[in-house]
């Protein structure tokens, strides 16, 4: 999520209020310093020098499986131990509620909520071809010749749609899913994986009210 203006109290203050407003839930605060690398084109020989650009603080729980993000840009919460929306969309109000009540934005220019899905076969104990594993509704190439399963080894694909919302077209829309699909390699396996990631977004600006937001990610959620 995206509130405007860029609050210049975190980028000048430690967010100390924030924490404390969280810390119940979210114990673990760790800090990033955010850089740029720039290096001078008439000299080559220069070092990249880098520029700091901001702060990033992470939140996080006791089991560290889920985080909240704050920059003076946005705010994010994400979790690697998703199992349902109710769940995770009350972490997403915990998370709002604070932001707004502490830095008190005039507008948020931007929501989204976006799901990474990676297929392991071997960690699933399945043993089955691609094709037969994924749905119809995905276009893949697998099963387009009888050794594509094991002579496929890199495939991605991606497409973005206008979403259509309550009183507008997909042309007039502001919201986007951005959906990519393919074979990516595992981390920490030597093995082919399938990954199937959803990015909804809405831009379209308006106030800071906590239900709106909550339904139209709700949306997302059940479009997902």
């Amino acid at each position: 999520m995206s509130p405007e203006p860029k609050s210049l109290r975190i980028e000048r203050d430690l967010p100390v209020d924030f924490q404390e407003a969280i810390r119940s839930r979210y114990p673990i605060t760790e800090e990033q310093k955010l850089v740029q690398l720039e290096l001078r084109i008439e000299d080559s020989a220069q070092q990249p020098f880098a520029r700091p650009i901001g702060k990033h603080f992470n939140f996080l729980t006791a089991d560290r499986t889920t985080t909240i993000g704050l920059t003076p840009e946005f705010v994010s919460i994400t979790t690697t131990k998703y199992s349902k929306w109710e769940e995770f969309s009350d972490d997403i109000s915990f998370a709002m509620n604070a932001l707004f009540a502490i830095y008190n934005p005039s507008i948020v220019s931007r929501i989204g909520l976006r799901y990474q899905n990676i297929i392991d076969r071997e960690e699933l104990g399945l043993d089955c071809s691609w094709q037969s594993l994924l749905s119809d509704n995905i276009d893949h190439p697998f099963g387009r010749f009888p050794t594509a399963d094991a002579s496929i080894i890199e495939y991605r694909s991606a497409i973005r749609v206008n979403i259509e919302q309550q009183g507008q077209n997909a042309k007039q829309s502001h919201a986007t899913v951005f959906l990519q699909h393919g074979l990516v390699t595992k981390q920490n396996a030597n093995r082919l994986c399938y990954m199937v990631d959803a990015d909804f977004s809405d831009t379209r600006e308006g106030k800071p009210d906590a239900s709106d937001l909550m339904a139209r990610l709700k949306q997302f959620n059940y479009g997902a």
